[in-house]
This record gives structure tokens, sequence and C-alpha cells, in this order.
């Protein structure tokens, strides 16, 4: 924090016109250049300034990187007109009364208001500031953080509050595959607590940011979404962290139906913890969806670890994973009653790609040019499911994987229809037919119809599946 040489230290007055004039005392410094200056349209800022006073800034103010602004007393600033700061060196007190009016500024940095992010110092309370401030904003804003370790210790409310038609955004200069390297913030609060809680949000954007968690500190959510927020997206950022029973990397509203909806993951890293890359202790990296929690999108995201389900979604109308690559998680997918498209994914060494519910109520199931190589214990590509299935162009465990066996488990209802298109099942000669039915219309041969399937341990030996 700068602070005032009491020896260079003088008093002056400004006097500022709004209709009447206001005066407020101010602190300030000798310095080559003023501590502040002004012309007939612009206020600058370069010094040490504490106002005691209540004072409106009714024109454009720059303030400079060497400026340091804070409030005693009765002080309070408030800004009317448009603000522009420098750099990202802190330049408020955390403890400043501000206020910003509407239009006058559109990105908030954490750095402002004291986050350092090159030690190990809490900089909780300056999220907290910028935060708090861009909630009161009754314009859009950007909450932006720089790169660099920002440690967190209790936490942080991302919300709207009047007027609701504004957007609150989490902006960073860029993720890391370490999730440590970026723009990171980083739980070292107590273990088992949601670091981020975002609500009452609309059309809004987080970007370019790390989320993780210190050794012993590890979170059950990394971010936790609440009622109300639609049209989001969470793009270039990596998740880690969160650990224990129930955990999960983003919580969309996870048992409730009050409207958490229309939901995007771009380009997004997800891992699961683990010591020994055998076993992994956080559930999922997504979970959620009930009733009006819904309509749910990944797109080029990373999904490593989990021993529940990677994306782990209860009741949706819609799901859609495309161009996703998973890893050595208990289940890829599951999606109870969902309408669920996943195309042009790649799975390694997971148990399942997919996982439904048995219902008579309807559901939705397209998977279309997948490649799954799965896992040597474990024989079902579909663990369960029910309702529509079309699978269409999907390469399970042809390339000579290390799994031997690939099997698609249905529960046939009335609503039930299979229908399979050019697929390649990897399976032992004693294998005549990937799909394992079960339920009232199991030996029905209506509900399944199968075009140009093929079944073997690799090309050469491929068959057709039997119809």
């Amino acid at each position: 924090m700068k602070s005032i040489s009491r020896s260079a230290a003088i008093w002056i007055l400004i006097g500022v016109v709004t209709g009447s004039c206001v005066t407020a005392k101010v602190q300030t410094t000798t310095n080559q250049l003023p501590a502040i200056s002004e012309t007939a349209n612009m206020i600058v800022i370069r010094g040490a300034v504490n106002y005691q006073e209540p004072i409106t800034l009714d024109k454009e103010v720059t303030i400079y990187p060497e400026a340091f602004i804070s409030t005693t007393g009765n002080g309070r600033i408030i800004f009317t007109k448009r603000v522009n700061i420098l750099g990202s060196s802190q330049v408020f007190d955390a403890q400043a009364h501000i206020r910003f009016g509407e239009g006058c500024i559109g990105t908030l940095n954490v750095a402002w208001f004291g986050a350092r992010g090159y030690d190990k110092d809490d900089d909780t309370k300056a999220f907290q500031k910028a935060i708090g401030m861009a909630s009161g904003l009754s314009n859009s804003v950007n909450v932006f953080v720089p790169v660099g370790k920002y440690m967190i210790t209790e936490q942080l409310v991302l919300e709207n509050t009047l007027p609701l038609n504004k957007s609150i955004n989490l902006i960073g200069e860029g993720m890391s595959s370490s999730t440590n390297d970026g723009s990171s913030i980083i739980w070292n609060g107590p273990p088992g607590a949601s670091m981020i809680l975002v609500r009452n949000n609309y059309h809004n954007l987080i970007q370019s940011l790390d989320f993780a968690a210190e050794p012993e500190h590890e979170l059950k959510h990394n971010i936790e979404l609440r009622s109300q927020i639609y049209l989001m997206e969470i793009r270039d950022c990596s998740f880690s962290g969160s650990a224990g029973s129930g955990s999960a990397n983003v919580n969309l509203n996870e048992g409730s139906s009050v409207q958490v909806s229309e939901i995007s993951f771009r380009n997004c890293v997800f891992r699961g913890k683990t010591v020994d890359n055998k076993t992994w202790t956080t559930g999922s990296a997504v979970i959620g969806g009930k009733a009006n929690t819904k309509n749910f999108y990944f797109e080029k995201c990373s999904l490593l670890g989990y021993n529940e389900a990677a994306i782990n979604i209860e009741i949706s109308d819609i799901v859609n994973v495309s161009n996703c690559a998973f890893a050595l998680n208990e289940i890829d997918i599951s999606c109870l009653l969902c309408g669920l498209l996943a195309t042009s994914n790649y799975s390694e060494q997971s148990k399942s790609f997919f996982k439904g519910t048995n219902s008579n109520n309807l559901a939705f199931t397209t998977l279309v040019n997948n490649f799954f190589d799965g896992h040597p214990a474990e024989d079902f590509v579909i663990t369960s499911g029910s309702g529509s299935l079309v699978v269409i162009n999907n390469n399970f465990g042809g390339n000579g994987g290390i799994d031997s066996i690939n099997l698609i488990r249905w529960d046939s209802r009335n609503i039930s229809s299979v229908f399979s298109v050019g697929n390649f099942y990897r399976n032992g000669a004693s294998t005549t037919d990937p799909f394992v039915f079960s339920g009232r219309n199991a030996t029905n041969p209506e509900i399944f119809t199968s075009v140009m399937d093929k079944i073997g341990g690799d090309g050469p030996t491929a068959r057709k599946v039997k119809n």
C-alpha cells in the first residue's frame, strides 16, 4: 500500500461545481508533478490523494499508475463522467468509498484495489471490492484479472443487484494447462467450500481464467451457479482443485428447479484430483440439471479423471457435446433424462462413454462420429439407457485399443427405438450382437434397426452385425 510522507504533505482546497459549490479537504504530496491537475475538461490524478469530505468529480478523470486514492472520515468520491485508469497498479485504497455513475467505467481491474498475484498474500478483499463495485453499477462491466496467482480465502459472490438488466463478466488475461500459471484464482480457505458463487446474472461471460486450490484446501466447487442465470458462457478456462463427496468443478444449480439455463462451455480444461494417476477423488467436472435448470453446451473441452461422471446431468431438454476429449473417467457423459447430441468426441480409457436412465419418459440420445477406446476392465460403451437411440458412424474400439468388448445396454419400453448405422463395434469372435436389450420389449425385433454396422476384432475380421 502506498503511504503519504508526513514531511511532504500539504493541505489544499478543491472546489468542484455541480450546480452549487462543493468544497472538499484534500491531502496531497509535493512532487515534481502535482498530485492533482485540472483542465477545462479533465482531472488528472498522479499522486497520493486523501478525500476527507464528500466530493463529486464532474469532469473526465484520468488516473496514472503512481496515484493512490483514499478516503477517511466523511470522505466519499462520486465519478459522474468517464474514468480512465492506466496500468494494473493499485490506485485505490481497498477501503475507499467510491461510486461510479452510469457509463463512467466499463472495466474494474482487481489490481486497482490491491490484488497482487505475485506473492502468497491474501487477495480476497481486493477481489471482493472490485466484484462488489461491479454489482452496484448500473451498466454492464468486466471484472478484469491480470496474470498472477491470486489467493482467495472467502467465497466471492458475483451477482447483479438492481437494475438486473446488465451483465457482469469475469475476464482474465489467459488460462494455463497447469491451472496455476495464467490468470489464476486459487482457493486457500477452508476445504469443502464453493469459491465463486454466481447468481442473478444474464448474458454474461467467464473467460481466460484458471480456477484451482492449494493442497489440503480442496473445494467442493470452483464455481457454483444459482438462480437466476441464463445465456452464460464459460470460455478458455481451466479447472482443478475440487475433490471429495459430491464435488464438481462447476455446479449448475444442482438439486434446484429454478432457472439456470443456456450455459455454454467452450475450450475449457477440467481435471479431477489424483495423487497417483490411478485413483481419482473428484466426482464430476460439471453437475446439475433439473426442470428449468437445462440446456447445456460443451465444445472443444477436455475432461479427465472423474469418479462419477465427467458431464453429470440429471434432466435437460438439450445437452450438446461436440469435439471434446475424455479420459480416465468412470463415465464420460451421464445424462439421465435428456435430449443428448454427442458428435465428434474422443474418449480414451474411460469405463463408459454414456449412461442414461431407465424411464418411460421421453429421452433422445444421438451419438454421431465419436471414438471410444475403452477401459480393459469394462464392457459397456453405454451402461444403461432408454428411449430413442440413434448411433451413426461411431468407432467403438476399432483402432486396436486395449479393450476387447464394446456393448450397449438398452432398456426397451413402449417408446423405445434403436437405430444404428455405419458403426464399428470391437468385440470378440463369440459375440454376435453388441446390443443387450432388457425391458418389456426386449424380444421385439421392431425396436432395433442396424444398417451397415460392423463387428469384430479389427478391420479384416469385421462382419455385419446381426439384425
